[in-house]
């Protein structure tokens, strides 16, 4: 493969002797990927790795909720460095990453990552108008544009239903649409979702009700309510849809909404399996998110792939659910296309920005190599990159970060954990 000036210029047998100048660099018995494309990510809460690995979903976000409150921007920003770290270490090389405090676009961008941050903003509460809020979001956001360098893109999130009162879902969608930006949220990630917006009732009306929030019940799906909102639409990227019905997916296709497919969060969290069979084959485009360090430890997209794989296949008991090359692709093109970038990266063109890897295919877990897409999806995992380009810079080679201070971040890292 042959790359100058940041692109893909040509491959095959004969470059090197068709380009005889150019320095060659053999990575001997490995595999040439575009870079993977981690879909929905939280940079902001890698610190809290390992700290709530056996809470159900609701008390483990209010416990999520509680550790956010002991960090400040520095702190967020210590956080975020360490996950973009991984992330250049695992073969990732573009995000759509959901951050609280914003500081996940900085440290994305001093990577040398690709990507969308989306700022998230919450607000449950109905009495609230929230005008100054969704003004100072704006101004949040063009901070962050103006900081986030040139591979990196601002969009906003309100972080779900149940946390976004419909006032502030309708602000959102306005602020959106007359920015054009990206838009991300969690979408029928839980049951108790689904039971609250359809019904009123369940945990979540539960705890409104201790603290005073009205909601009156939709009768109908969360993807159907934030579809009347109008918060849906090829901009949206719908982060889990685990519980999404046949109605759904029609409003999902026809409004051209990308889904963020996140299948160890979801397993870890004991929400469910998301139909990921059924939205791929209704033609949704489909990427696949590694979702936080404190609900996915490892956020190796490799063991995504795996998991996309397997929990499809044993949740509806079909061998023929998915197999290795479609779930590679969904971590490559697939997340690429869901953030907006498949004109750019996600596959091996002429012409195409070179973010790419290798990955060592000789290790005894790995070889021999009869099936490259088995051996990357079943046997692989992030400890097999050997090489990361990004725009044809290498940020990452065989154990050397290239562009980021790594000792210095996992210093800071270590500093806050102890803290904590």
């Amino acid at each position: 493969m042959l790359v100058r000036n940041g692109r893909i210029e040509a491959m095959g047998a004969d470059v090197s002797t068709a380009a005889p100048g150019e320095p060659v660099e053999d990575l001997g018995h490995a595999a040439i990927l575009p870079g993977l494309v981690n879909a929905h990510s939280h940079l902001d809460y890698t610190i809290f790795r390992g700290r709530l690995d056996n809470e159900p979903f609701f008390p483990w976000i209010r416990s999520l909720t509680e550790l956010g409150a002991r960090l400040q921007y520095d702190d967020f920003l210590a956080s975020a460095r360490l996950g973009a770290l991984q992330m250049i270490r695992s073969g990732v090389t573009a995000v759509g990453d959901s951050s609280f405090s914003g500081a996940a676009a900085r440290a994305a961008a001093e990577a040398g990552l690709r990507g969308i941050v989306y700022q998230e903003t919450f607000g449950p509460d109905p009495s609230e108008d929230y005008r100054e809020q969704i003004e100072a979001l704006s101004e949040r956001i063009e901070e962050l544009q103006a900081e986030a360098g040139e591979r990196i893109s601002v969009g906003v999130s309100p972080h779900s239903v149940y946390t976004s009162s419909e006032r502030l879902l309708r602000l959102v969608a306005d602020l959106a649409a007359d920015y054009g930006l990206p838009v991300a949220m969690h979408v029928a990630e839980t049951q108790e979702e689904a039971e609250f917006v359809e019904k009123g009732a369940g945990q979540i009306a539960e705890f409104y009700s201790r603290f005073g929030f009205d909601f009156d019940p939709k009768g109908k799906s969360p993807v159907a309510y934030l579809h009347d909102i109008g918060l849906l639409g090829e901009k949206t990227t719908a982060a889990h849809c685990v519980y999404v019905t046949e109605d759904d997916l029609d409003i999902l296709a026809e409004e051209h909404v990308t889904v963020a497919h996140c299948p160890k969060s979801n397993a870890k969290l004991a929400v469910g399996t998301a139909p990921l069979d059924r939205i791929v084959t209704r033609g949704i485009l489909t990427g696949i998110g590694t979702d936080s360090a404190v609900s996915d430890n490892a956020m190796d997209m490799f063991e995504e792939m795996r998991f996309s794989v397997l929990m499809q296949r044993a949740a509806w008991r079909d061998a023929g659910a998915l197999d290795a090359q479609r779930a590679l692709e969904l971590a490559t093109l697939g997340g690429a296309s869901a953030l907006g970038f498949e004109s750019e990266i996600g596959s091996i063109e002429p012409g195409k920005r070179a973010d790419l890897i290798a990955v060592d295919l000789s290790s005894s877990s790995v070889f021999p190599t009869s099936d490259p897409y088995s051996a990357l999806v079943y046997s692989c995992t992030s400890a097999d990159v050997i090489l990361s380009l990004i725009d044809g810079e290498p940020v990452y080679r065989r154990g050397e970060f290239l562009r980021t201070d790594a000792d210095g971040i996992r210093q800071q890292a270590a500093l806050l954990a102890a803290r904590l």
